[in-house]
């Protein structure tokens, strides 16, 4: 599909340039319907209508040689390609990927934590898979469920990140109370405590109602 054999992602003004430059490549855009935003009036950004124009001009004197992948989630794809007539007809073929399981999104959380010295106990591991087994169950009112809500991988990593910032406020008030007690596992280490408001403040922010 790609002349070059190679791909990039591309930036709103980077996808511009590059169906302009008429690039023999494969281009991938994650979250694409975020080329087109909104005013406050509804009306779509100009500039990202552009962007739009030059893509479909693109795909048309291109289409042996010019790949263009656009991912993200169903509902806003499927809006987003109603801002233009030739959206629907140049994208007229899905790919669904089911959202990650509790098991998955754990994992995810484990192996983000890796690289950043941050490392979750084993009961930790149980309380976040028996949160986002909660998650899977619950549907927001649009049919969406809790995990989609979240942002599927994304909210591991939300919140891992939260639960660092806890363990860090955590371990800094037991040095605190206990001079030198504080160990190298404890800095590097997320509890259950840490994970589980975690996950509590993430569904708050996100207005998503599950019991921990």
């Amino acid at each position: 599909m790609a002349g070059s054999g190679s791909g990039r992602e591309l930036s709103d003004r980077d996808l511009v340039d590059a169906v302009l430059k008429e690039l023999s490549e494969a281009a991938e855009r994650w979250e694409f319907y975020s080329l087109v935003e909104r005013h406050h009036d509804g009306r779509p950004d100009m500039i990202g209508m552009e962007a739009v124009n030059q893509l479909l001009v693109a795909l048309e004197v291109h289409r042996f040689d010019f790949c263009f992948i656009g991912a993200g989630y169903e509902k806003e794809v499927d809006e987003f390609l109603t801002v233009n007539p030739g959206l629907a007809g140049r994208f007229n073929r899905k790919l669904r990927f089911e959202s990650y399981s509790p098991d998955e999104l754990v994992q995810i959380a484990v192996r983000y934590g890796g690289p950043r010295a941050t490392v979750i106990e084993p009961a930790a591991q149980d309380a976040l898979n028996a949160a986002c087994r909660k998650l899977r169950a619950y549907l927001a009112p649009d049919g969406t469920h809790g995990i989609d809500v979240m942002q599927n991988g994304r909210f591991a990593r939300n919140v891992v990140e939260r639960a660092e910032r806890l363990r860090d406020s955590r371990v800094a008030a037991q040095n605190r109370t206990s001079r030198g007690s504080v160990t190298v596992e404890d800095l590097e280490t997320l509890r259950t405590q840490d994970l589980m408001a975690a996950v509590a403040d993430a569904c708050a922010e996100k207005h998503v109602p599950i019991s921990l």
